[in-house]
């Protein structure tokens, strides 16, 4: 699902690096 720099805690809480992907599902 998530992919760029991964590293992802919880995609909803946005802590992660995954900038582009992030910034753009929350």
């Amino acid at each position: 699902m998530f992919q760029v720099g991964d590293k992802i805690v919880h995609p909803m809480h946005g802590a992660g690096i995954v900038d582009s992907i992030v910034q753009k599902k929350v």
